[in-house]
């Protein structure tokens, strides 16, 4: 069994701030690679129908020419 050592402060105390560090490091880390995966299954169709949603919306801003 592999124990890990306590890494303390110089007053013997648990040293949290390291502890919170190394912890919001590998929370990062998880959620990019939930991110990665998401946007491998889904990106390019979603990325294909934002652009047809894109050219949608500024083909209806688009000024009607005037009637003559």
């Amino acid at each position: 069994m592999h124990t890990e050592e306590i890494r303390r402060r110089s007053n013997g105390t648990i040293d949290i701030d390291f502890y919170r560090g190394r912890a919001a490091t590998l929370r990062l880390h998880a959620q990019q690679g939930a991110w990665r995966k998401l946007d491998r299954a889904i990106g390019a169709p979603a990325a294909r129908a934002l652009l047809v949603l894109a050219g949608a919306m500024m083909a209806a801003q688009q000024p009607k020419p005037p009637l003559l």
